[in-house]
């Protein structure tokens, strides 16, 4: 009998061994599998994540992750909570068709201290942080949407549970790495998007905190990633708080300065609403491209240029960075530069932001892309801040024709009842005329067919409109 017993102990342990990757599918019903295949997969990802062991992967279906989570002793919800071991947490899908999603809490503390901007959501012990690690050194999360987290508290001095909205490495480590995901709506006191970790091939687009200070990150390492939208209207601070960046592309950023107690190397820091860094000169920089130097950074920096053309990204009030062909950027790099002073992956060593290799040696790009793109057309410059497709853009932000013929809906913001744009084609601009004439006609300026060298303005007033513009014909 005490064979047998030991017999059966020893084949239900085999059985738990060769078990290392556990699937979760949010479509699945709750309670439903046992998380051994792609069949019987968990419904959420902490079950997955709690089943696993130290060195498994927990493989998960494309769907959104809205429900389940870990609780803490104080109630405070994370989506998912790894602790104790590393794991690989990896999409099948990749990160447009897989969300792991928090939650907002609608009675907490407002972002500016308005609870009538509820635009900007808030942060209390309701809210959802979408990932929690400890002691987790070497986990892996690829190929998400972190999405819509905020922390539990909002204090003014730094707190355990008020940082890292999206991912939150809670003992510090470094060595989590979250690779080939989008980081969006995030809200913390500090460290909105993540706290502490590596950011690999990431895109930062449309996080928050409270008091400023690292709107996309704090205290994160960031390797070849796209840093967008960050802060928002009415809001002050620093958009990534003692970050070491490389090849990293920040633009559209919407409020503070760029980078504090920061180090980036071979990057670009163009049109955004703020300065490339605060005015203490604590940030470093090597071969960078920034829009403005002064007092921004240290004695150390070596190669931090102001390009004589600024217009090195192919469509930045679109959201669209790459490099537009003839873009000095293209060469101004190094590959020695381009060698994180960070523990990088090897699989992950250069590589850019769309996988494309970075050379090992020689010039390389400056920015998260390697390649540049050919325009379809003629370009828009903005000399105020407008809504491009529903996305914030900074004032003097442009885009290139991406396609041809072109759509895009534009949103006038007032400012001092005016809003002046300009249209221009080929680099060549026409200064914009201060003058009032009617949002119809503005309108018809702009809807004209865009040909090679031609170039048009127009001044908006009074109310915020909206029209369709179109760029219609071939080139």
């Amino acid at each position: 009998m005490k064979k047998l017993a030991v017999a059966v102990v020893c084949a239900c342990a085999s059985v738990f061994a060769l078990a290392d990757e556990w699937f979760a599918d949010a479509s699945k019903p709750a309670g439903s599998g046992d998380g051994t295949s792609a069949a019987t997969a968990f419904h959420t990802i902490q079950e997955a994540v709690d089943a696993a062991a130290d060195g498994d992967t927990v493989t998960v279906l494309p769907g959104e992750y809205k429900d389940g989570g870990w609780t803490n002793s104080l109630g405070y919800v994370s989506r998912v909570y790894i602790t104790e071991k590393a794991l690989t947490l990896r999409s099948t899908g990749g990160k447009a068709v897989t969300h792991i999603v928090g939650a907002y809490d609608p009675d907490g503390c407002y972002l500016d201290g308005d609870p009538t901007k509820t635009h900007y959501d808030s942060m209390g012990p309701k809210a959802v942080q979408c990932v929690r690690a400890y002691k987790a050194a070497g986990t892996r999360i690829e190929g998400f949407t972190i999405r819509d987290g905020a922390s539990h508290t909002c204090p003014t001095t730094d707190d355990a549970y008020g940082t890292g909205g999206g991912i939150h490495v809670a003992d510090g480590s470094r060595a989590v790495y979250a690779v080939d995901c989008l980081f969006t709506g995030c809200i913390a006191s500090r460290g909105g998007g993540m706290r502490y970790g590596t950011a690999i091939r990431c895109v930062f687009d449309g996080n928050f905190t409270r008091y400023g200070t690292g709107h996309a990150a704090r205290s994160t390492n960031l390797y070849n990633c796209l840093i967008l939208r960050s802060g928002g209207s009415g809001l002050a601070g620093v958009v990534c708080w003692g970050c070491s960046l490389v090849n990293c592309t920040a633009a559209q950023n919407l409020s503070g300065s760029v980078l504090q107690s920061s180090q980036a190397a071979n990057s670009i820091i163009l049109v955004n609403a703020g300065d490339p860094g605060t005015t203490d000169r604590s940030n470093v920089a090597t071969n960078c491209y920034v829009s403005a130097i002064s007092t921004v950074f240290s004695a150390d920096s070596k190669n931090v240029t102001v390009p004589a053309d600024i217009y090195q990204l192919l469509a930045p009030a679109l959201g669209d960075c790459r490099l537009k062909d003839g873009a000095t950027a293209l060469t101004a790099g190094t590959a020695a530069a381009a060698i994180p002073p960070f523990t990088v992956p090897a699989d992950d060593l250069n590589l850019d932001l769309d996988k494309r290799p970075i050379p090992v040696s020689g010039a390389v790009a400056l920015g998260c892309y390697q390649e540049p793109v050919v325009p379809a057309g003629g370009a828009w410059k903005f000399l105020n801040a407008m809504l491009v497709d529903g996305r914030d853009a900074v004032a003097n932000s442009y885009f290139y024709a991406t396609n041809h013929p072109m759509a895009v809906n534009v949103k006038m913001i007032p400012f001092a009842n005016r809003v002046t744009f300009c249209f221009f084609c080929g680099g060549s601009i026409l200064l914009c005329v201060a003058f009032s004439i009617l949002c119809v006609l503005g309108f018809a300026l702009c809807a004209a067919a865009l040909a090679p060298g031609s170039a048009y303005s127009a001044l908006f007033v009074r109310d915020p409109a909206e029209a369709v513009f179109s760029i219609p014909g071939a080139l």
